[in-house]
Protein backbone atom coordinates (compact mmCIF):
# COMPACT_ATOMS: atom_id res chain seq x y z
CA UNK A 1 0.00 0.00 0.00
CA UNK A 2 3.12 2.39 0.31
CA UNK A 3 3.25 3.18 -3.59
CA UNK A 4 -0.62 3.81 -3.78
CA UNK A 5 -0.20 5.98 -0.95
CA UNK A 6 2.13 8.11 -2.14
CA UNK A 7 0.51 8.86 -5.36
CA UNK A 8 -2.33 9.61 -3.32
CA UNK A 9 -0.86 11.62 -0.47
CA UNK A 10 -2.81 9.50 2.48
CA UNK A 11 -0.93 7.35 4.55
CA UNK A 12 -0.67 3.45 4.32
CA UNK A 13 -2.54 3.09 7.66
CA UNK A 14 -6.09 5.43 6.19
CA UNK A 15 -6.21 3.26 3.29
CA UNK A 16 -5.83 0.01 5.11
CA UNK A 17 -8.72 0.85 7.34
CA UNK A 18 -10.71 2.44 4.72
CA UNK A 19 -10.31 -1.00 2.80
CA UNK A 20 -10.49 -4.22 5.54
CA UNK A 21 -13.34 -2.37 8.28
CA UNK A 22 -16.04 0.05 7.94
CA UNK A 23 -17.54 2.43 10.27
CA UNK A 24 -21.07 0.97 11.89
CA UNK A 25 -23.63 3.88 13.75
CA UNK A 26 -25.85 3.04 16.31
CA UNK A 27 -28.55 5.60 17.34
CA UNK A 28 -30.63 5.37 20.53
CA UNK A 29 -32.69 8.31 20.60
CA UNK A 30 -30.22 11.40 21.17
CA UNK A 31 -27.16 9.27 21.45
CA UNK A 32 -24.78 7.72 18.94
CA UNK A 33 -22.39 5.19 19.15
CA UNK A 34 -20.08 4.62 16.17
CA UNK A 35 -18.37 0.78 16.41
CA UNK A 36 -15.42 -0.53 13.81
CA UNK A 37 -16.67 -3.36 11.99
CA UNK A 38 -13.64 -5.40 10.16
CA UNK A 39 -14.70 -6.95 6.98
CA UNK A 40 -13.78 -10.30 5.67
CA UNK A 41 -11.61 -11.25 2.86
CA UNK A 42 -14.58 -11.24 0.40
CA UNK A 43 -15.62 -8.19 1.72
CA UNK A 44 -12.63 -6.44 1.54
CA UNK A 45 -11.71 -7.49 -1.92
CA UNK A 46 -15.14 -5.74 -2.83
CA UNK A 47 -14.58 -2.81 -1.34
CA UNK A 48 -10.91 -2.61 -3.03
CA UNK A 49 -12.02 -3.50 -6.59
CA UNK A 50 -15.33 -0.78 -6.15
CA UNK A 51 -12.33 2.00 -4.56
CA UNK A 52 -10.01 1.16 -7.31
CA UNK A 53 -12.96 1.15 -10.24
CA UNK A 54 -14.15 4.65 -9.21
CA UNK A 55 -10.45 5.99 -9.03
CA UNK A 56 -10.02 5.11 -12.56
CA UNK A 57 -13.44 6.26 -13.34
CA UNK A 58 -12.33 10.08 -12.08
CA UNK A 59 -8.87 9.97 -12.99
CA UNK A 60 -10.23 9.04 -16.64
CA UNK A 61 -12.71 11.91 -16.29
CA UNK A 62 -10.10 14.36 -14.87
CA UNK A 63 -7.58 13.18 -18.02
CA UNK A 64 -10.69 13.71 -20.60
CA UNK A 65 -11.67 17.29 -18.60
CA UNK A 66 -7.84 18.22 -18.70
CA UNK A 67 -7.42 17.67 -22.77
CA UNK A 68 -10.72 19.16 -23.66
CA UNK A 69 -9.05 22.36 -21.51
CA UNK A 70 -6.03 22.26 -23.60
CA UNK A 71 -7.16 21.98 -26.75
CA UNK A 72 -9.97 24.23 -26.33
CA UNK A 73 -10.23 27.02 -29.08
CA UNK A 74 -12.20 29.86 -29.74
CA UNK A 75 -15.78 28.95 -30.71
CA UNK A 76 -15.15 31.06 -34.50
CA UNK A 77 -12.17 29.18 -35.51
CA UNK A 78 -12.39 25.73 -37.02
CA UNK A 79 -9.20 23.80 -36.24
CA UNK A 80 -10.42 20.26 -36.64
CA UNK A 81 -8.74 19.78 -33.22
CA UNK A 82 -9.31 16.46 -31.76
CA UNK A 83 -7.85 13.34 -29.35
CA UNK A 84 -9.71 9.80 -29.62
CA UNK A 85 -9.55 8.09 -26.74
CA UNK A 86 -10.38 4.11 -26.48
CA UNK A 87 -10.42 2.13 -22.63
CA UNK A 88 -10.49 -1.36 -24.17
CA UNK A 89 -12.51 -3.82 -21.81
CA UNK A 90 -10.11 -6.66 -21.25
CA UNK A 91 -6.69 -5.40 -21.32
CA UNK A 92 -6.31 -6.35 -17.21
CA UNK A 93 -6.69 -9.89 -17.97
CA UNK A 94 -2.68 -9.76 -19.18
CA UNK A 95 -0.12 -10.95 -16.17
CA UNK A 96 2.18 -7.55 -17.32
CA UNK A 97 -0.31 -4.60 -18.63
CA UNK A 98 1.72 -1.85 -21.27
CA UNK A 99 2.28 0.22 -23.94
CA UNK A 100 2.57 -2.38 -26.13
CA UNK A 101 -0.74 -3.45 -26.11
CA UNK A 102 -1.87 -0.72 -28.25
CA UNK A 103 0.18 -1.76 -30.88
Amino acid sequence: LQFPAFLLGLSTEAIQQKLTARMMESKWGTKTERIDVTLNVEQATYTRDAWVKALHSRLFDYLVAAVNDAIEVAADQDTGLSVGILDIYGFEIFENNGFEQFW
